[in-house]
């Protein structure tokens, strides 16, 4: 039975858009200005007219950067805002937008239900799931599946000039291959589409402790 439902949800997470720090806590800065998409549409209308302006702008998900790359004294345009997720349980693929945490991925396609092929660590894990595919990804069942790019169907890269541009091995390959794992360099990774499979008989976890000082 299909179920293409469209799922809204709001996120649990809220970004700090003053005072901001990278995952490190090492860098802080604080940006002029703050633009918040709420759909691709919106955020290629915000990239071309700073493209346009010839202003410089710097893309922000969760922060999970360590040396500041997401943090900014100017303009500073956060993704949180886009969270649409449809997950079409017939053709087992789920399509996120870029505000998606992978916790929110999983709830939305029943973990334990169903996962995807590859994710980062452990499912509830508040990072993004566009931001983790354009710096990597890699998780506990790489071994088997490859990394994360591997489970990719397709995406839709926003250029920095406002162009949208639909991307898969099959369309516009050249700009599918070097979105995925480009840090961004070409564009940002507005949506995607990853592959669901059923989840096995067993889960693996790990229990890390640690001290701080």
């Amino acid at each position: 039975m299909k179920n293409d439902k469209l799922y809204k949800i709001d996120s649990d997470f809220s970004q700090k858009r003053f005072g901001q720090t990278d995952f490190g806590g090492i860098y802080h800065s604080t940006p002029h200005i703050s633009e918040t998409p709420s759909n691709i549409e919106e955020l290629a209308l915000i990239l071309k007219k700073y493209n346009e302006e010839n202003t410089p702008v710097t893309i922000r998900n969760t922060g999970h950067s360590t040396n500041g790359q997401t943090l900014t004294d100017g303009v500073q345009i956060v993704l949180e805002k886009m969270k649409k997720i449809n997950f079409d349980e017939e053709k087992m693929e789920v399509t996120v937008d870029a505000g998606v945490s992978w916790d929110e991925l999983m709830n939305a396609i029943s973990l334990p239900k169903y996962c995807t092929k590859v994710f980062p660590n452990n499912p509830g894990q508040k990072i993004h799931v566009t931001g983790n595919a354009s710096v990597g990804g890699a998780g506990f069942y790489s071994s088997k599946h490859g990394g994360l790019w591997n489970t990719v169907k397709r995406l839709t890269l926003v250029t920095m000039t406002g162009e949208i541009i639909e991307c898969s091995l099959d369309k516009n390959k050249d700009y599918f291959t070097y979105a995925l794992g480009g840090f961004g360099r070409i564009g940002v990774i507005a949506d995607i589409t990853l592959e669901v499979v059923k989840s096995k008989s067993h889960v693996l976890s790990v229990l890390v402790f640690y001290i701080t000082a």
